[in-house]
């Protein structure tokens, strides 16, 4: 049985209660083939008020529709599992969503407005909302689909992530078949949580992390028998 995370749906999901906690420094590790190299970098943390009556660092999680995984996952090495390694899943956002648009871009325009009143301590100099804006990257880009037409899209970190097939029941994932659990342009319904504000030099980003995907089209991976409890059809 897998923990319950307490999620939102997108209609349900409001900018206005959000809390950006003070900005802090934390060291992370860049692995290269002959050494670990320690570099610096600053997040901001994110609160959200589910309704409760304290925030909860954890609560701003969204259970998106079925959408498609533009690339699948594709394949991995051994390095799949380590936590230092950077892996990446890609949505494609359903065209038409104007709502959930404007909600993440109204975030995006608060972190904005929150790096803007921190930039001396970010960056170590004062900078206008003009060239945070340069800095930042956007939560949901836009590609060009098979048709030539603008596609949105929407890039999660992969870290901890549970996938389930179509009868909910978790799939074993190993280094063999991660190119087998979600092949490219499969469909899926995911659970995508906020983890905070990323400050590297100067690159500003919001850090979305693939929590949960339930596989809406059938496969051969084999399962196991804990079902699914969180992710709903």
């Amino acid at each position: 049985m897998i923990t319950y995370i307490h999620r939102l749906r997108p209609k349900e999901f409001n900018p206005e209660n959000i809390r950006f906690l003070s900005p802090e420094e934390v060291k992370f590790e860049k692995r290269i083939p002959t050494q670990i190299e320690l570099k610096n970098r600053k997040i901001i943390k994110i609160d959200y008020n589910n309704g409760m009556d304290e925030y909860d660092l954890r609560s701003l999680s969204i259970q998106l529709p079925k959408l498609k995984a533009f690339f699948g996952l594709g394949k991995r090495d051994e390095n799949f599992f380590l936590r230092s390694v950077k892996n990446t899943f890609e949505l494609e956002l359903a065209k038409d969503d104007e709502e959930f648009f404007k909600k993440i871009e109204d975030l995006d325009s608060q972190v904005i407005d929150i790096c803007t009143l921190h930039s001396e301590y970010l960056f170590g100099r004062t900078l206008e909302k003009n060239d945070i804006k340069l800095l930042f990257k956007p939560s949901i880009e836009f590609g060009i689909d098979e048709n030539g037409i603008k596609s949105p899209r929407m890039k999660l970190r992969i870290l901890h992530c549970e996938f389930f097939d179509s009868s909910r029941e978790r799939i074993d994932t190993n280094v063999s078949n991660h190119s087998e659990i979600i092949p490219e342009e499969f469909e899926c319904r995911t659970l995508i949580r906020c983890s905070h504000v990323k400050i590297i030099k100067d690159k500003i980003e919001i850090v979305w992390e693939l929590t949960q995907a339930l596989i809406c089209q059938n496969t051969s991976i084999p399962s196991q028998s804990n079902k699914n409890k969180n992710i709903e059809r």
